[in-house]
């Protein structure tokens, strides 16, 4: 059985948003084998306007624990974005479902083209997944979330799943500041 859990997260640098912040994940893992797909939402409710530089955040989310999704890098995508919530989430369990299926039509799409370590694979699941959760920010009543993105730094960031116990440390830049997600795989 394979597991992937969002472990912890830090903060090394705020945004430009007045006071503490309130981050969200939301990490997606597609399997090229059996071609399907996950999308976790993680928010705590105690990270709510609490969130500055300084240290770990536990968060400890199981993302797949499974024995459908083997995480082997040759046929396992893994994929995170970091939103910072304004004034409550804009995503919320239909939208990330809509994600999810958006997501899903697209791997199944290119699952007999690609593996999962092909550069023009990820980067469709890349533009894919940043698009959607883009769309679904923007047309949420009073939307004013943010996606975690600047120039030169791309707002999904590819989790490494090569090896196990925990993984290369995921880095989210945007609004002038700077965030670090690490993903435990057992």
């Amino acid at each position: 059985m394979a597991k992937l859990t969002l472990k912890e997260f830090r903060c090394v640098v705020d945004t430009d948003e007045m006071g503490d912040e309130s981050p969200y994940f939301l990490t997606w893992v597609g399997d090229l084998r059996i071609q399907d797909c996950r999308l976790k939402f993680t928010r705590k409710a105690f990270w709510e306007n609490k969130v500055s530089p300084g240290p770990w955040w536990p968060v400890n989310d199981v993302v797949v624990d499974s024995d459908d999704f083997d995480l082997n890098p040759l046929r396992t995508l893994a994929l995170s974005a970091m939103v910072e919530e304004d004034e409550g989430t804009d995503l919320k369990g239909v939208e990330v479902e809509a994600i999810n299926d958006r997501m899903r039509t697209v791997l199944r799409s290119h699952a007999e083209l690609f593996q999962a370590q092909d550069p023009q694979f990820i980067s469709t699941m890349r533009n894919t997944l940043r698009s959607e959760i883009l769309g679904k920010l923007s047309s949420a009543v009073g939307a004013d979330d943010d996606l975690m993105e600047e120039d030169g730094h791309r707002a999904v960031r590819r989790v490494v799943l090569t090896g196990t116990g925990n993984l290369d440390l995921v880095t989210f830049k945007g609004g002038n500041g700077e965030y670090q997600a690490r993903y435990r795989k057992d």
